[in-house]
């Protein structure tokens, strides 16, 4: 599929019923749909960080947030399932194309290794209790300790702050300073993104390869125009 696919105008792709039943317990269509799961599960956040990646409101701040940390939880299990296809699906072309390209670049095994296993465990799905009492037993200083904020004082425009915060200095900690903490934020930040975008589009190379092998027909509806894909 196309960039102008993904990003213009809008379309859908459907098998008929026929085609479904033959491939629905196939092992490679099982293993795409849980691959689309994960994609699915990283778009939805990355839009929820870029919807308000410009709003400095509490509200604003909280859901950039916390759709970070849950993307890197999301990203961690979804790369798990990758290192598991690798043993069957390395030798083809639609993999090499796709996850093959960059789950092995030393970069992204580097960033892995260095954030997306501890935020997974310890600030995602699991709020370890490790991460306040380890990052408040250290050198922790702030200009202003801000326990509560919010865009009102309604129940979901609050933003429990200080939480928050410590959690960012966590992540960072083997950063000394406030400016190498910062570096290392962004950093962070346009890697998360780069490889959230890589996995949505290697879950949609992975697709295109397994039709293919499949030789399940499709049809395709760009708006109101109905095509039929040989």
């Amino acid at each position: 599929m196309s960039e102008s696919e993904l990003k213009g105008i809008p379309f859908k792709l459907t098998i008929e019923k026929d085609e479904f039943e033959r491939i629905r317990l196939n092992p490679k269509f099982v293993d795409f749909l849980q691959l689309a799961r994960f994609a699915n599960s990283l778009a939805f956040l990355s839009q929820a960080f870029s919807d308000y990646a410009a709003d400095i409101s509490p509200v604003g701040i909280r859901q950039v947030l916390r759709s970070t940390i849950f993307r890197v939880g999301v990203l961690h299990e979804g790369l798990h399932l990758v290192d598991g296809l690798q043993e069957v699906y390395r030798p083809k072309e639609y993999f090499k194309e796709g996850f093959g390209k960059w789950t092995s670049d030393r970069r992204i095994k580097n960033f892995r290794s260095r954030f997306i296993h501890n935020v997974r465990n310890q600030m995602a799905f699991h709020c370890d209790p490790d991460v306040i009492r380890n990052t408040l037993s250290k050198n922790f200083e702030l200009d202003e300790y801000v326990l509560i904020s919010g865009n009102s004082e309604v129940g979901l425009n609050l933003f429990f702050e200080l939480s928050e915060t410590i959690e960012q200095d966590f992540l960072v900690k083997d950063h000394g300073t406030n400016e190498e903490k910062l570096i290392a934020t962004d950093t962070f930040l346009n890697t998360l993104g780069e490889v959230s975008i890589m996995f949505v589009k290697s879950t949609d190379t992975f697709l295109t390869g397994i039709l293919k092998e499949l030789e399940v027909n499709l049809t395709k509806v760009n708006g109101k125009i109905l095509t039929t894909i040989d």
